[in-house]
């Protein structure tokens, strides 16, 4: 229980109002705020508003006429009005009561900005250095606020809105989603009185009599080697949507749960467009299809994107070739360091990069190695991919997303690896597959000899034929079968967070890697055990939220999988898991990174 002797109460329960109820139960959950939630008043709660908070276990203290009999109370209005919201604060202020702010643990907050009394800061939303908040200001989910930019009081900025650098948004002024106020502007109400919108360009900028301004639409082309994997530029597609862009997603024509995945968002938003190509993406086209590669080179320059965004490596030379000569804003977004670990490659990036506006490196591990490469650091940006913590969650998570699903039994010690094979790669690690999976079984075959209460689930058939005849030679040459060995290899799995609630630890010893599973293992509360290689180490924290080891070193893993037994037969693994989701809620929420992402794509599309 909290020591403070202040309540909190929330003026509001509609919509917005259950926005700050939630930023501030997160905000609790993770010690960021210190007073307990005494209830929500509302003048004019509706039945379903009311079952809502009845649903969540908050009470309905009444009109605002019961605060009168509460004097420790601190007030968050919730109210999305901005005039009214101004008003109804103004009445509490001349009552004597306090202003409470609420800011949720996935926001990003920059250094110098001062955030004012009675402001709610909800999931996702990215505030940069130096911006001033003034009292009761709301920023809706996923907005994001530029450098040096100042909010005046009971300003509303609505969710996915971008307000650049350098921008003043007067007195109750409301930001309508998905909106773009460019650089050095003002919006909202000037001295006079008077809303204005003063911008470089009507095309650019759109404000309505109320002073809010409206989304402008650009076209942004989103490119990306394979149709199977890559679900990760679902939240992107999302945020840069969210943010007024219309989408063109160019994928490879062939079978895939991205591109299964994106149908399904076309048919429901027909702002998205998928455009498959015949085009079969490799680091150098093959004589057999040059055809098909100009083909897409023409269907990608006929768009005339105003941004076009690029993820893996065979598809950013696709990209960068076809656009030769275009001035085009182009987005390279580095989902892992392979590449930069291949001597020819890295050295032809020294190069190649200039086709780049920017590089959004998945890591500070990447954007490390880029910096090596790279004249002109301030090109580098580092965003993760991240993980939809909405998503992921532990079964006795909010929504309970898992409540049908088997929990852990506790009788024996689960362990898992979520992972594709991959064969070995003639340039880097020669020899060994960069998943880890052989170094996997190695350690497992001496750890599990004196455990036979431990048993392993490994989640990942072989990427491509050359993948599953590496996998099957992994097999074929373990010292006993899988099932005495209790290891059970899945090619796929309908869920796989039904295989993380199952499990007491993850293991993610790849030689090469971004963040990978660890992050999805963290969000499900499963520890986990990581090599150093790339930018896994920045997903834990050792000893705390898991366990980081030496890449390719199968004694170490053998070695830390034994202290994990003694962690779970201690019962600590718990408040490991525990640890490790709030530190991917914090870190690596994909709806935080994909609204960051977004902006960086946008920012300049038209410069």
């Amino acid at each position: 229980m909290s020591t403070s002797p202040i309540s909190l109460v929330i003026i509001g329960a509609g919509g917005f109002g259950r926005e700050a109820l939630d930023t501030y139960l997160a905000a609790k959950a993770v010690g960021l705020i210190d007073i307990d939630l005494l209830g929500v008043v509302d003048d004019a709660i509706t039945d379903g508003d009311a079952a809502k908070l009845d649903r969540l276990g908050v009470t309905y203290l009444g009109t605002r006429e019961k605060l009168a009999a509460q004097t420790k109370v601190r007030l968050a209005v919730a109210i999305g009005d901005p005039r009214v919201r101004g008003r109804v604060t103004a009445e509490c202020l001349s009552l004597g009561y306090e202003l409470q702010s609420l800011v949720h643990p996935t926001a990003v907050i920059g250094s110098l900005t001062t955030v004012g009394p009675g402001s709610i800061v909800c999931a996702g939303v990215l505030v940069s250095t130096s911006v001033r908040l003034g009292r009761g200001v709301h920023l809706n989910p996923g907005a994001t606020v530029g450098h040096d930019t100042t909010l005046e009081d009971d300003v509303s900025i609505n969710p996915r809105a971008v307000i650049s650098g350098n921008v003043l948004v007067g007195r109750e002024a409301l930001v309508g989603a998905g909106a773009v106020v460019l650089q050095g502007l003002e919006v909202g109400a000037g001295r006079d009185g008077r809303r204005r919108c003063l911008c470089h360009s009507r095309r650019r900028c759109r404000t309505d009599r109320e002073g809010s301004a409206g989304p402008m639409t650009r076209t942004v082309a989103i490119v990306l080697k394979t149709a199977a994997g890559g679900l990760w530029i679902l939240p992107q597609v999302r945020a840069l949507r969210e943010a007024g862009a219309r989408v063109t997603v160019f994928i490879p024509d062939a079978p895939g749960r991205l591109g299964d995945r994106l149908a399904e968002m076309a048919a429901d938003d027909d702002g998205v467009v998928v455009r498959r190509t015949r085009y079969q993406f490799g680091l150098l086209p093959k004589p057999a299809n040059i055809r098909d590669f100009l083909s897409f080179a023409r269907d990608l320059r006929s768009l005339r994107p105003d941004a076009v965004l690029y993820h893996l490596y065979a598809s950013a030379l696709a990209t960068r070739t076809a656009l030769l000569g275009r001035r085009t804003r182009a987005v390279h977004m580095v989902a892992g360091p392979l590449h930069l670990e291949t001597p020819v490659i890295r050295l032809a990036e020294r190069v190649l990069h200039r086709a780049d506006d920017v590089i959004v490196c998945g890591s500070d591990d990447t954007l490390r190695r880029y910096a090596e490469v790279v004249s002109g650091a301030d090109k580098l940006v580092s965003i993760p991919y991240g993980v939809d913590t909405r998503v992921f969650m532990p079964p006795q998570g909010g929504d309970q997303p898992m409540a049908d699903e088997p929990r852990r039994a506790g009788s024996s010690f689960e362990v898992i690896m979520v992972a594709f094979v991959y064969a070995p790669k003639r340039l880097v690690h020669r020899g060994h597959g960069i998943k880890g999976h052989a170094e996997l079984l190695q350690a497992w075959a001496a750890f599990v000899r004196d455990h036979e209460d431990a048993h392993l689930t490994i989640v990942g058939g072989g990427f491509r034929p050359e993948g599953e005849l590496y996998r099957r030679q992994l097999v074929d040459t373990l010292p006993r079968s899988l099932e005495e060995l209790r290891v059970t290899w899945l090619d796929t799995v309908d869920d796989v967070r039904a295989a993380y609630a199952a499990a007491d630890v993850s293991v993610s010893p790849s030689l090469s890697e971004n963040h990978g599973a660890a992050l999805e293992a963290s969000a499900m509360a499963v520890p986990s055990i990581v090599s150093d290689a790339g930018g896994l180490p920045e997903t834990m924290v050792h000893g705390v939220t898991g366990w980081v080891i030496p890449a390719g070193d199968s004694s170490a893993l053998r070695d830390t999988l034994e202290e994990a037994y003694r962690a779970w037969q201690d019962d600590r693994l718990s408040a490991m898991g525990n640890a490790a989701r709030a530190r991917a809620v914090e870190l690596f929420d994909s709806t935080a990174a994909a609204t960051r992402v977004a902006q960086v794509v946008l920012d300049g599309a038209f410069r």
